[in-house]
């Protein structure tokens, strides 16, 4: 506590977030449960605060510019709305969008992650934000890239086949063991092993994977050897993994253990200035697939689209926009076509919630842009300012 309080008064950000892990783990071993957490959270808060800092620091990390450690290579923003190299988007087997400050912030702490090799990431998110490709991002832009990434469904796991399935076992070692094999922790050897839905992991599992983790071993049921292996782990989940530890359903020093480094990525309704963009990228990528012209949008229709709430995130905004092209006119979408969106998860734009100025003034400027087909002098006209006036309140909103 006084190394705490010392370094706190100094200013030292690394070497307070070091202090308060290892202050959690004393409570944990003290079974002091509520303390534990208690610093835990802190130490949740600081952490991510230092690496945003280190972001910040350097420049080249900046929004309008992204440097990759392997290779020395560096990816800029492109025109085409892609935040990353054409190169890194095929190996991640996504093209990642947008232009929201806090998604940008997000890619950001995934390169950082990446010139770390032996950092362990936490990615939080609901589903369909896109937290396996950011796990791609994060294994790719290191120098971990041309070894393995193995991916893993913890759901999927139950006590009986989870010790096989991970570390790996040897013939005959249980009945319709027929032939030897390796564990996905194995086979991640080098690379890096993503585990989605890390809350849904069973308790003895975790156990068994912390010891894997801080010994860096591993023995395949029916094996007396062990084997040497050093993979990084990175974890997503859609659930709160701390309210878990409270009701004694995941163990706080396995938390520990995977949460290096915190990622959280925001639904697409916290960046709604990013669906637009969307749109247009999905209605090119999917008539070019199906071989299909382009077919024009309805201005009610991009309305609508906007307004959704897209409880399946980008995922589901995907698949939105390929049921329209397969079944709508193939020369023009209507607003009847969109009988697939719930109405409850539609806001109407000219029915405002609260009396927030800045954020009424936002959505009017994009309303007024999406009206004019983003032609600003049009829309500086429609909403009875200046284009100046437009363009420095552009900036002010991110937009």
């Amino acid at each position: 506590l006084t190394s705490y309080k010392i370094s706190k008064k100094n200013k030292f950000e690394k070497d307070t977030v070091k202090i308060l892990k290892q202050l959690s783990e004393c409570y944990e071993n003290l079974e002091n449960w509520q303390k534990a957490i208690k610093i835990l959270k802190k130490y949740n808060l600081l952490q991510t605060k230092y690496y945003e800092h280190e972001i910040k620091k350097n420049k080249e990390n900046q929004i309008n510019k992204l440097v990759g450690i392997r290779d020395n290579k560096t990816y800029l923003f492109k025109s085409n709305n892609s935040i990353l190299s054409r190169e890194l988007n095929q190996r991640i087997g996504a093209v990642l969008i947008g232009r929201n400050p806090a998604f940008l912030e997000v890619v950001n702490k995934a390169v950082l992650a990446g010139g770390n090799n032996n950092c362990s990431v936490l990615i939080r998110g609901e589903s369909g934000t896109g937290k396996e490709i950011i796990a791609k991002l994060i294994h790719y832009s290191s120098s971990r890239a041309n070894e393995p990434f193995i991916a893993v469904n913890s759901a999927s796991f139950t006590p009986g086949i989870a010790q096989s399935a991970l570390f790996g076992h040897k013939k005959g070692s249980f009945t319709g063991a027929t032939y030897s094999q390796i564990g996905h922790l194995e086979a991640a050897n080098n690379g890096s092993i993503f585990f989605d839905e890390i809350g849904d992991m069973p308790i003895p599992i975790q156990s068994n994977l912390l010891r894997a983790l801080e010994e860096q071993t591993l023995q395949p049921v029916g094996s007396e050897k062990e084997v040497q292996v050093n993979f990084r782990i990175i974890s997503a989940t859609n659930i709160d993994l701390l309210n878990k530890i409270k009701l004694n359903e995941f163990r706080l020093d396995f938390y520990n253990r995977i949460n290096t480094l915190e990622i959280y990525i925001p639904p697409l309704r916290e960046r709604r200035e990013d669906i637009p963009i969307l749109i247009e990228y999905y209605l090119n990528e999917i008539c070019d697939r199906l071989k299909r012209k382009i077919p024009k949008l309805d201005y009610s229709v991009l309305m609508k689209l906007y307004e959704y709430d897209y409880p399946g995130n980008v995922r589901e905004l995907k698949n939105i926009i390929e049921r329209l092209i397969l079944f709508a006119d193939k020369k023009e979408i209507h607003k009847k076509d969109l009988f697939m969106l719930k109405s409850q998860n539609i806001k109407k734009s000219n029915n405002y919630q609260t009396l927030n100025l800045a954020e009424n003034e936002r959505n009017l400027i994009i309303e007024a842009l999406n009206k004019t087909d983003n032609v600003k002098t049009k829309a500086a006209k429609l909403l009875g300012i200046s284009q100046y006036t437009l363009l420095r309140r552009m900036k002010k909103h991110h937009l």
